[in-house]
């Protein structure tokens, strides 16, 4: 009989979103004590890249708050 093994593979977990302008993936991975983020936008419209390009710099400061905040969270806990 073979042994066969298993390791644990985490699970990246996504969100969708979606406008008539844009449409943004977000996808984060936690693994131990740690929490990777990555997103994803796609323009329907040159209007959607305007847009986008008001809301990044709001993303890319609250972004990283919040993963920082979650794989403290996953620290403690």
């Amino acid at each position: 009989m073979a042994t066969v093994r298993v390791r644990r593979v985490e699970v990246p977990q996504a969100l969708r979103e979606s406008s008539g302008l844009v449409a943004a993936y977000n996808v984060v991975v936690v693994r131990e004590a740690s929490v990777l983020g990555a997103t994803a936008v796609r323009f329907k419209s040159p209007v959607g890249r305007v847009v986008w390009r008001t809301a990044q710099p709001i993303h890319q400061i609250a972004v990283p708050k919040l993963l920082k905040r979650a794989s403290r969270s996953l620290s403690a806990g």
